[in-house]
């Protein structure tokens, strides 16, 4: 394997425990975000008309949908102590849907679900995301994944299209990528999409994320950036990841991503992997496709 893995560091951090109702107090989550299951539930009847009334339960909703929707997770106006419940890794449960069926991997069991989890697990511990901004976090996963998986030879092979080839074999195409670093987003708090090109793509097979940071929403390919060893798609608006990729699919069905994030300079990217053909275009490859910077 061409890439070191990275060494997991046992870590104290922050949860939410294993309370079977909702608790009195903020909590300090894995991930650093602040969280009080009791006001969570007061405030959204129509959560706990569906889900109940378990704190853990009710984080998950707000980490996988409640942020997005614009429900507040703790009273900000509050003067409540936030309360740090300190455990080791083996008790924290990160959010996320490890269900079979789940969008790490519709085909993945239970068994493989749960060794998905533990390298989450191991993760959220290795980190201190109490202390990081969006992007921090953002950076982190994507480093992680960068850092610990290459691109699978055959799709059919270990589970390559599912965040257990890319997180657990270490080994995946783009689908693994896509599905593992939503797993990664979901345990850090993050909202993040898994994303499918249509049929009028350059290669209609492509998958990748839409993240969001600081309020807004972007588009990354983790995959074609690990391929290509250059970041062909690193936190940019739907247009230009149109433009520079050939790739299109329903933009109704994931947030808009109207502008490129700060970090992202595409001149810059341009001038830093110098060369190129006979024009100075910079070709990479986008599943079985190319595309060119110019």
């Amino acid at each position: 394997m061409r890439k070191k893995i990275v060494a997991l560091l046992m870590a104290v951090i922050t949860v939410l425990g294993n309370s079977a109702t909702v608790n009195a107090a903020p909590v300090r989550m894995t991930d650093g975000t602040v969280f009080d299951a009791e006001y969570y539930a007061q405030n959204n009847p129509d959560v706990v008309a569906v889900l109940g009334t378990d704190a853990n339960v009710l984080y998950q909703h707000y980490q996988n949908y409640g942020k997005a929707e614009g429900r507040k997770g703790y009273d900000e106006n509050s003067t409540q102590e936030i309360v740090d419940a300190v455990v080791s890794v083996q008790d924290i449960e990160p959010a996320g849907d490890y269900n079979v069926g789940t969008v790490y991997g519709p085909k993945l069991t239970k068994k493989e679900l749960e060794e998905v989890k533990a390298v989450v697990k191991e993760f959220l511990a290795s980190h201190d995301f109490s202390t990081m901004d969006d992007y921090g976090k953002f950076e982190a996963c994507y480093n992680y994944l960068y850092d610990t998986c290459e691109f699978a030879p055959d799709w059919r092979l270990n589970k390559a299209n599912t965040a257990w080839g890319a997180l657990v074999y270490h080994e995946a195409q783009c689908s693994g990528y896509a599905r593992a670093f939503k797993a990664l987003c979901d345990a850090v708090g993050l909202g993040c999409y898994y994303v499918h090109a249509d049929q009028y793509s350059l290669n209609p097979s492509h998958q990748w994320n839409v993240v969001s940071l600081d309020g807004g929403w972007y588009i990354v390919d983790v995959e074609a950036n690990d391929r290509n060893d250059f970041r062909v798609a690193y936190l940019c608006s739907d247009d230009t990841y149109a433009r520079t990729t050939g790739m299109s699919w329903d933009r109704s069905s994931v947030p808009v991503c109207p502008e490129n994030y700060a970090a992202y300079d595409l001149e810059k990217l341009t001038r830093m992997n110098a060369g190129g053909d006979s024009q100075g275009r910079i070709w990479f490859q986008v599943g079985d496709g190319w595309m060119f910077y110019e």
